[in-house]
């Protein structure tokens, strides 16, 4: 658990919080200004809509190389490096240092959901419970992509490189799920 916790205690000056605050909620205004919901399955239809096919995934990349990116730009790099293969606890406690923030991104969909649509809209009722178990969802299903880009991050210096890869697969995925390839669920 230690080696998490010192993981996030290095981003906490990072741009990842930035990330994890700003994405959603610009996700849940611009669900309201392309058009505006009538009721909390369209508010929430509209908000995950782009926010999952684009921008959750391309910030699981950018938080991944956030995690890494203190150990490669110091010293720490040719220490972490020496033995040629960061040992398996230090990609682990990344990968949860970067899980971590992207379920804390869901959270925040969630009550800016919540409160956008009471709030701003004025919806009657609250969000319904089924948001909150998608949001969840959403954030357990964000484990395995974390995993992957930390795993990509963890070989290369390039801050750019997991993004790009990231952006990249997002697209192949995205374009699958549009032409119902039957195995595009399968990707993280």
């Amino acid at each position: 658990m230690e080696p998490v916790i010192i993981e996030i205690l290095k981003l906490r000056r990072s741009a990842s919080w930035g990330v994890v605050l700003v994405l959603p909620v610009a996700s849940v205004l611009s669900a309201c200004v392309i058009v505006r919901p009538t009721d909390w399955q369209l508010l929430w239809i509209r908000s995950v809509g782009f926010y999952g096919m684009a921008l959750l995934p391309v910030s699981l990349a950018v938080l991944a190389s956030l995690v890494w990116r203190v150990d490669h730009q110091g010293s720490n790099w040719n220490a972490l490096m020496s033995s040629s293969v960061p040992t398996w606890r230090t990609v682990v406690a990344k990968a949860i240092a970067a899980w971590l923030p992207a379920a804390v991104m869901q959270l925040v969909l969630v009550l800016a959901s919540a409160a956008v649509g009471s709030l701003v809209l004025g919806l009657p009722g609250v969000l319904p419970v089924r948001c909150l178990a998608a949001g969840a969802l959403i954030a357990v299903a964000c484990a395995p992509a974390c995993a992957l880009q930390t795993g990509l991050s963890a070989f290369t210096r390039s801050f750019a490189l997991p993004v790009a890869v990231g952006l990249v697969l997002t697209g192949a995925g995205t374009t699958m799920l549009l032409v119902h390839v039957p195995v595009a669920w399968l990707l993280p």
